[in-house]
């Protein structure tokens, strides 16, 4: 899982390991899907409506694509959000109702992976 510069994850003890799924990247500045911004945090967070379309917009094309190349499965409907330990869950929130408007309810969490030793790794579901 690639991790923006300015996301700093937070930390976890419990993980499972990751799918490749589509990723939202959530930092104080900005909302963004596999790398194309979708809003500006705190424009998105001002606005009293739960949605945000450009998101569910952009990941509706994304699983009209997944659906394409893999005919017959069913979706599974797999996200990772990587998202600053420091955004307010308001945001998050906003980001999980678009994510779900779109077919989208398996959520992940990209986190710091701590050990009972204090050592950190990337990754992981929290």
């Amino acid at each position: 899982v690639s991790i923006s510069k300015d996301i700093t994850l937070p930390k976890a003890t419990t993980t499972a390991q990751l799918e490749r799924a589509p990723i939202i990247q959530i930092s104080s500045n900005t909302v963004a899907v596999e790398g194309v911004k979708v809003g500006d945090s705190e424009d998105l967070l001002r606005e009293d409506d739960l949605r945000i379309q450009d998101l569910t917009d952009k990941l509706q094309e994304m699983r009209k694509v997944d659906e394409m190349m893999h005919p017959g499965q069913p979706f599974k409907g797999q996200i990772i959000i990587n998202c600053d330990k420091d955004v307010d869950f308001k945001l998050v929130k906003k980001v999980m109702y678009a994510s779900t408007e779109a077919g989208y309810i398996n959520f992940n969490y990209a986190v710091l992976v701590t050990g009972a030793s204090g050592e950190e790794g990337e990754g992981g579901e929290g």
